[in-house]
């Protein structure tokens, strides 16, 4: 999982690149979580009947008596389009899926099933606990407070920096709750990591003193990625990419939120 890190600002390349890449670093776990979710859908059909046509199969399929579950997911896939189904987001995805299996199985989940809403709401609160601590010293609730230096170099990579941490910790959070309910109203075990907050926040006055599951304070981060992007080779290829985008910090321990009041800036 990437780490989304904002090194201080003058070590910053300023450019639109740098902007729209940090974007897509972001944007591609979501990517990354539809196209899980459309391969295991895929693996669960791959001993379907074939015939001479895909029209055929389809039909043969949706109508072999002994196959209900391939029923059930194929008419799911075939409602959604497989092919424009990873532009969808993971909520309306499940909630798609979620009435077809009480329409057709009852209300009930598979085993398989269960596990994959266990592992999205595994990853969505790590995700939540990563922005929650971005937002107590980042975010627009944070505007004016002791961390307002660390805001202001947020600012240089986007002046609507402190919108955007807010926004996507409130998305994190909700995408929790959401997963969680649907677990519980299935009557399924929901997924609780409070047992493990046990990493030390920041000391940073306002921050609340509640153990995490991450540690953002303690972190060397790999900024090839960046290089990589705007690259004309590709890895897949062969090119390999050791440029740092941002140099020593994939050397050593940095912290990527302000740490104590006596340093509201990192670096």
């Amino acid at each position: 999982m990437k780490i989304l890190f904002f090194p201080r600002a003058e070590l910053l390349v300023r450019t639109p690149e740098y902007i729209n890449a940090t974007r897509m670093e972001i944007s591609y776990r979501h990517h990354s979580v539809i196209n899980f979710i459309n391969y295991y859908y895929s693996m669960k059909n791959k001993n379907l009947p074939r015939t001479g046509s895909s029209q055929t199969q389809s039909s043969s399929s949706e109508t072999h008596s002994n196959t209900p579950r391939v029923f059930r997911r194929r008419s799911f896939l075939k409602g959604l389009g497989i092919t424009g189904a990873t532009f969808l987001s993971a909520n309306a995805l499940l909630i798609t899926e979620g009435k077809a299996q009480a329409t057709l199985g009852g209300g009930k989940l598979t085993k398989g099933d269960v596990a994959i809403l266990r592992l999205l709401a595994a990853a969505e609160i790590i995700e939540a606990d990563l922005w929650q601590q971005y937002n107590e010293l980042g975010g627009v609730g944070a505007t004016g407070s002791i961390s307002q230096p660390y805001i202001t170099d947020l600012q240089v990579l986007d002046g609507d920096m402190p919108q955007y941490i807010a926004d996507n910790t409130d998305d994190e959070k909700s995408h929790v709750a959401f997963l969680n309910a649907y677990l519980a109203s299935k009557g399924e075990q929901i997924v609780n990591f409070d047992a493990f907050r046990n990493i030390p926040p920041s000391k940073v006055t306002g921050v609340p003193q509640t153990g995490r599951l991450t540690n953002l304070q303690q972190l060397s981060v790999d900024t090839s990625w960046w290089v990589r992007y705007r690259s004309t080779t590709n890895p897949d290829l062969g090119a390999v990419f050791t440029q740092q985008a941002v140099q020593g910090l994939n050397v050593g321990q940095h912290p990527a939120i302000p740490v104590t009041n006596a340093r509201p800036l990192l670096g």
